[in-house]
Parts: C-alpha cells; structure tokens; sequence
C-alpha cells in the first residue's frame, strides 16, 4: 500500500489502477498487487508531480488534477503510461499577476469536469473556477458584496456535479451551495446548514442523490425532495468517502 503518504482523495483510472492524491504528489496504486510508484513528467527520471489534491478525467480521455502550490495540470490521455507514470506531455495552469483572466491562486481543492466538457476547480480562499479545455480561458467566480446571486464564499474546497448538470459546492467548512445552471447561466441558491461538523468529501451516488461526508456525519441530498435526516457516525467510521456505487 501507500506507505508513509497523507492521501486527499482517490479516482479510479480502470479496474485495475487508483489515482491518489497526497502530499507525495499524484500516486498510482496497483489495487491488485498492492504496488504504488509516483507519476512523473517528462521521463522516469523526472521528479514526481508536486503534491496533489484531487484528480478528475474528461470525456476526452485527459487526466486533470489540482495541486496545492502549482496550479492545475492536464495529461492527454494518449501521452500518459499508467504502468510506469510518466506523462511526456503536459499543460500547466499556473497564477499569474499580470494575467487577470488566469488562475487566482496556485493553490487548489476539488476538480470536477461537466458535461460539456468544462473543467471546475475549487480555488480554496479564492472562489470557484472553471477552465475551457479547448481555449485554456479561466473564468473566476468570486464572492461580492450585495451579489444576491453570486457565491457565498471565496472558500471553497469540495465540489460535485449532479445529474442536472448543477454543481454543489462547500463553502467554509459547513456550509454547502447549489449553483443552478440553467439557459447557459450560473445562478447560484444557497442550500443550507449541514450538521455541526466539518466537511470532508462531497460524493454522487448511481441515482443522482448527492451525499455530504462530514467528520462525524454522512447526509444525502435529494435535488428533487430535498435533504434526508443525516446519519451520525461512530469514529471508528472512515473519514472521507469518494466513490458510491449505490444508496445506503
């Protein structure tokens, strides 16, 4: 297993091979063998990809991921051996003061790719973003005072997007926001208070139902009926959860 690394959050590549975000950077783990080696770019003798958050695939077969102190990357798929983790190609989003319509900030939480391709990335103290793979545009969206429907907080950290195309994101370390997308704009309604308790992981079951993993809660959100009671869970209960196959 992944020995000695702080691991953030984990995407399946194929049945075979799990894509792990840590302070090591991006790790790949045989879940057969047990194996794990970094991911490199440019040769086997490069240095590992800096530390990682969160990894997301496109529809085009590109592997994302946001890093915390490096921006954001995209491995076409076809430049990206799995079994040795070296990428020979890559693209690099990074801030950059003299650009105002790039990143805000290099550092970066949760990734999430809609249905049209779009690529959306939580910006930790600066707001949510989404990213335009095919003409690399950044579009920022940040909090401002008297917004009504603007977005709550620049603190962002988890995000997933729901059978609707709408997007659900935590704000702080409580709070959760709906981003309705409808007609081609972002409008954004505030959801509510969750349970007492710090957000971890926001998952999407095979129904659609959103679930909001908290350090001593699991909720479910229904988008059509609303939130379900939440479930308070021992400690001895996993931390976070990433991938739900089906409803509890």
């Amino acid at each position: 297993m992944i020995e000695g690394a702080v691991c953030y959050n984990a995407l399946f590549w194929d049945d075979t091979y799990l894509l792990v975000g840590s302070n090591e950077g991006l790790l790949i783990l045989d879940t057969r063998s047990g194996r794990s080696w970094p991911a490199r770019l440019g040769s086997a003798t490069a240095e590992p990809i800096p530390e990682t958050v969160c990894a997301a695939l496109d529809h085009d077969g590109g592997l994302w991921f946001s890093t915390w102190g490096n921006g954001l990357y995209r491995l076409p798929g076809d430049s990206f051996n799995i079994r040795t983790g070296v990428a020979t190609a890559f693209e690099q989003w990074k801030y950059d003061p003299s650009e105002p319509g790039g990143l805000p900030s290099n550092l970066l939480a949760g990734i999430a790719v809609d249905a049209g391709n779009k690529i959306w990335v939580c910006g930790a103290e600066n707001g949510l973003n989404s990213v335009d793979k095919n003409t690399g545009k950044v579009q920022r969206f940040m909090y401002e005072q008297g917004n009504a429907n603007g977005i709550a907080s620049n603190y962002t950290s988890e995000l997933q997007i729901d059978n609707n195309g709408d997007i659900w994101v935590s704000l702080g370390l409580k709070l959760i926001e709906r981003f309705l997308r409808k007609a081609g704009i972002l409008k954004i309604r505030f959801f509510g208070l969750l349970p007492n308790y710090n957000i971890s992981q926001i998952a999407k079951d095979s129904t659609g139902k959103i679930w909001i993993n908290q350090t001593q809660a699991v909720s479910c959100i229904d988008q059509y009926q609303g939130m379900s009671p939440s479930f308070h869970k021992p400690l001895r209960l996993p931390y976070t959860i990433r991938q739900l196959p089906y409803t509890l």
